[in-house]
């Protein structure tokens, strides 16, 4: 492009310097004072035309050579950007595999301390029951003895029963209390990962918020079926957490608001992904309507130089 150019204003400047020196020819001869007034205008008239076309030329030459420059290191700056947005891509796929896979070992914990707990309950349930009976069994054995002896004797068996019976359930609470523990410091590890996946999805954000990227359609496509997987497990957790809700105990209540709340911060997260998704589209077609301006002005430019290069 820039040798056409060069190439033209040569063929400019050959033709002024030719045509500087060509005199007019009439079909009669004039006097002499007329012929070198003639030639005067004529060279005065020449020399304007020169200077006028080469200024414009030179102008011209000057703004497309810019032109040119500008759009070389904006494609070299959205490409870069293109290459880090891939890398920022998947370092967030790669945290959100990994959060996924804290969350199933999480569920699988909570889902062992609801059985666990279901089998306490049934435990206590079956004790109780056995408690009531003795009383009864210890009521109608007193009446039988007339109310008086072994009384001591009964009321220390029965009490000692009770007593063992208490350490029983004390050791299953404690049990259960361990277990709470080890989900309680699971919890924690996810609320790490989970606040560096937010970390990582609001640099990426910001990134994306503040440089002007160009993302393929195949991309754009990767980025949606991401969003809508990652929709699928939030729904999915939706469903399991109200699950546990409807049988698990008061102690795991705090886990399971903790859980929603994490799914509807990451649910707002994949919202923000989807509007940063639908302004990069709008940047794409802004960013192809001007290419496709640029080159139709370099399409009208090279017309013009073949209509000169033609004349």
């Amino acid at each position: 492009m820039i040798s056409k150019i060069t190439a033209f204003i040569d063929f400019i400047l050959s033709f002024l310097f030719s045509s500087k020196h060509t005199k007019n020819t009439f079909s009669c001869i004039p006097s002499v004072e007329t012929i070198e007034t003639t030639d005067a205008i004529n060279n005065k008239i020449q020399v304007n035309l020169s200077t006028n076309i080469l200024t414009k030329t030179i102008y011209l030459f000057k703004y497309l050579e810019e032109r040119y420059q500008f759009l070389i290191a904006e494609n070299e700056t959205l490409s870069q950007n293109i290459q880090k947005f891939k890398q920022d891509n998947h370092s967030a796929q790669v945290e959100i595999q990994k959060l996924c896979t804290v969350v199933s070992c999480l569920e699988t914990r909570v889902n062992e301390s609801e059985s666990k707990s279901t089998e306490l309950h049934v435990r206590n349930t079956i004790l109780t029951d056995k408690i009531k009976e003795l009383e009864i069994q210890k009521k109608a054995l007193i009446e039988e003895l007339g109310g008086a002896i072994g009384k001591e004797d009964l009321e220390y068996a029965t009490w000692d029963l009770v007593l063992q019976t208490t350490k029983l359930l004390i050791q299953e609470r404690d049990k259960v209390v361990k277990d709470n523990k080890e989900l309680e410091r699971e919890n924690q590890l996810l609320t790490q990962t989970i606040q560096k996946l937010e970390v990582k999805i609001s640099k990426l954000q910001f990134q994306s918020n503040t440089s002007s990227i160009s993302i393929s359609p195949n991309e754009i496509m990767t980025l949606k079926s991401s969003i809508q997987r990652l929709e699928q497990e939030n729904r999915n957790k939706n469903s399991r957490i109200k699950r546990l809700e409807q049988g698990n105990s008061n102690n795991n209540e705090y886990q399971i608001q903790s859980l929603e709340q994490k799914n509807n911060e990451m649910k707002s997260h994949i919202e923000k992904l989807e509007k940063d998704i639908c302004d990069k589209n709008s940047r794409i077609e802004k960013l192809e309507e001007y290419i496709q301006q640029s080159l139709e002005q370099i399409k009208i430019l090279m017309a013009k130089e073949n209509n000169y290069n033609s004349t």
